[in-house]
């Protein structure tokens, strides 16, 4: 433009330095600052502010921003949030947080923009207690309806594990738009109420609200989690019917789910249809396949991967650690595991540890499982402890397993499960005395077994329902004099009906009168 003699105006700068902010072109952005001044433009407020901007998204150029913005000498609010969004963008969340303080005191006030920006800083910098006071000076606004603010405040309050205001927050959303649903449902996985999270997805479909991919990578791995296959299938049908198949880490997700709902060979042909796998695809491929027992195939695909030059990184090394650990594949697991540093420049982490002692204690090197979990450079969990106590049951060690338990009784004394374990190899091994030390040890630490529980789909809705309790001789009683009634009715030839037997129409002694109670607990 400039080389056919035409000079650039106020528009043409504009998106000159848009293009720049967005590439990150910090000379251009010079360049093209240094024209402005010789065109005179630069003393306008919408370039001044553009300039900012770029400068403050810019790598390295929020110094350039931060003086910009001091030599001028009339700014608004867009300038203001331009600057504390650049501090944001650098991760000077404390700075960022100043500036935001300067602006409540000055003359321009912060609107729904600067409460959507400011409000992630402080998750960012992990204090609640600064996002109640910005969400205060917020309600004393009036803005907390809105729909930028009450979008950033669900997802604040969700991250602090405070899904119960988060919810509470998204119904005082007064327009709502699927980033509201999103980021509501986000939470709500985010702290694993993941039936809560799959109904508000029914409920954001019954209101006519078109899910987009966030939506879809939020919600599938509810349905591999709770092994919902049926409207798995149906988020697949909609993927397809919307375009929406074509997004990678949608197909990721989805092969996610058809594996862990039971279908290995759809999410194999989902992953051999695709055309370019990423690393997402491939974790969820090999994962898969461990989870089947499947370990050679699965290490086929890691293979694979490496071959396309695609670097794993600690979750696709979890996975094939799984895989190994779940097929025996002792040597390739060992290999694995010794290659993540110097292969890979992956630094293990417990999940890593966990996996590897598993994986020897599976295959019978109990001691040796135990000489690793002891002289690993970070502290054993409940999960590396629980590993090898598992495998102590397996193969009868009754020594080893006396160990790993009480570690765990120190690490998770709350979980009756490792209880219930160790008492379980003391009773193998007919050490009736200790069994009776344990059992001693959870009445004293008032540990009760959980009911158990089903789940089952009410209305589109989940529902938990827990097994009830009926004392025997009155379940006898009432079972006793049923059939009576059914063998005199047979004796005579009366046709049976609900009046023949007695206390048909009757609800049991001792389960709940109403109908829909009984539906729900079952």
């Amino acid at each position: 433009m400039v080389e056919e003699g035409f000079q650039p105006d106020e528009c043409s700068f504009l998106d000159i330095l848009k293009a720049c902010s967005f590439l990150s072109f910090l000379e251009l952005g010079r360049k093209s600052h240094a024209s402005i001044v010789k065109s005179g433009y630069g003393h306008t407020k919408l370039v001044s502010n553009a300039l900012v901007n770029m400068y403050a998204r810019s790598q390295g150029g929020i110094g350039y921003a931060r003086q910009l913005f001091d030599e001028m000498s009339d700014r608004d609010s867009v300038t203001w949030n331009v600057m504390i969004s650049g501090f944001v963008h650098s991760k000077s969340y404390i700075t960022s947080l100043e500036f935001f303080c300067l602006m409540t005191i000055g003359r321009e006030r912060p609107n729904v923009i600067t409460f959507a920006i400011i409000f992630p800083v402080c998750v960012q910098m992990g204090s609640f207690t600064t996002g109640l006071c910005v969400h205060g000076l917020a309600i004393r606004m009036g803005l907390v309806s809105k729909t930028l603010v009450g979008n950033a405040l669900v997802s604040m309050y969700a991250k602090f594990g405070r899904s119960v205001d988060a919810c509470y927050l998204f119904d005082e959303i007064l327009e709502k738009d699927v980033v509201s649903w999103n980021a509501t449902i986000a939470g709500l996985c985010e702290n694993n109420q993941y039936v809560e999270a799959r109904n508000l997805f029914s409920a954001m479909v019954f209101r006519g609200y078109m899910p987009n991919s966030a939506t879809i990578v939020n919600v599938l791995p509810i349905y591999g989690l709770l092994q919902d296959r049926d409207h798995g299938r149906q988020i697949h049908c909609y993927l397809l019917r919307a375009s929406l198949d074509t997004h990678v880490y949608v197909n990721g997700a989805l092969l996610d789910v058809y594996a862990k709902c039971g279908n290995i060979q759809v999410a194999s042909n989902l992953f051999n249809n695709s055309s370019q796998p990423d690393l997402v695809m491939f974790t969820a491929m090999i994962g898969g396949l461990a989870m089947h027992g499947r370990s050679e195939e699965a290490v086929k695909i890691f293979d694979q991967m490496l071959q396309a030059e695609i670097k794993p990184d600690h979750v696709a090394m979890t996975a094939i650690l799984s895989a190994c650990s779940h097929g025996g594949l002792l040597d390739k697991g060992r290999k694995y595991f010794e290659s993540m540093s110097d292969a890979f420049g992956i630094k293990p982490t417990i999940e890593h540890y966990a996996c590897m002692a598993d994986l020897l204690a599976r295959s019978g090197c109990l001691k040796e499982a135990y000489e690793f979990v002891s002289n690993m450079p970070c502290e054993a969990n409940a999960n590396v402890w629980g590993t090898l106590l598992g495998a102590c049951k397996m193969h009868h060690n009754v020594a080893l397993g006396q160990v790993a338990g009480y570690h765990l009784f120190n690490v998770e004394a709350g979980n009756i499960g490792n209880y219930v374990l160790l008492s379980n190899i003391y009773a193998a091994d007919r050490r009736w005395d200790r069994v009776e030390d344990l059992r001693k040890m959870m009445k004293q630490k008032d540990l009760k077994k959980p009911a158990g529980c089903s789940w089952i789909e009410r209305k589109m809705l989940g529902k938990k329902g827990t097994t009830m309790f009926v004392s025997q001789p009155i379940l006898e009683m009432s079972l006793f004099a049923k059939v009576c009634a059914l063998q005199l009715a047979m004796a005579i030839n009366a046709p049976i009906t609900a009046s023949t037997i007695p206390g048909m129409h009757e609800p049991h002694p001792g389960l709940p009168a109403k109908k829909e109670e009984e539906e729900e607990s079952l």
